[in-house]
């Protein structure tokens, strides 16, 4: 039995991730413990909002936990390249967390994307062609029994 978000490749994608982020972060030097911190705290920010955006029943709420969770994984992206950078990982486990990321942040980039429809939008614009769509006016008849 699984949950809605468990089903989600990007959720799979993300816990793979995690399970990195973790080794890396036991295995940073003691005195990096701020690094560690926010490691920790971004790695894990990536699965959870994934999980509480496919959990909404709003489109623009839904995009928005995307849009979180992929901010979360690009911090994560450069939490690894400073660590690259500082020594602290190899470039075997550095690759695996860059084309897990790449892949997460991909298909979040989709997922962050606020489908519009009529029935939850007021009004939506089609940039393409300049025109903005809505639900058809009320006829005036009809608005004065609302109105009355």
């Amino acid at each position: 039995m699984q949950l809605s978000h468990e089903k989600l490749d990007v959720y799979q994608k993300s816990i793979q991730f995690l399970a990195i982020a973790m080794s890396v972060i036991d295995s940073l030097p003691r005195d990096n413990a701020t690094l560690a911190d926010q490691f920790r705290r971004a790695a894990l920010s990536v699965p959870l909002n994934i999980a509480e955006a496919s959990g909404r029943t709003g489109i623009a709420d839904n995009a928005r936990h995307f849009a979180i969770s992929r901010g979360s994984a690009l911090e994560c992206a450069a939490i690894i390249d400073a660590c690259k950078v500082m020594g602290f990982i190899d470039q075997t486990i550095f690759q695996r967390a860059k084309t897990l990321l790449f892949a997460i942040v991909a298909m979040l980039s989709k997922l962050s994307r606020p489908k519009f429809s009529l029935k939850d939008q007021d009004k939506v614009h089609d940039i393409d062609n300049d025109q903005w769509y809505g639900p058809a006016p009320l006829k005036s008849g009809f608005k004065r029994a609302i109105m009355n």
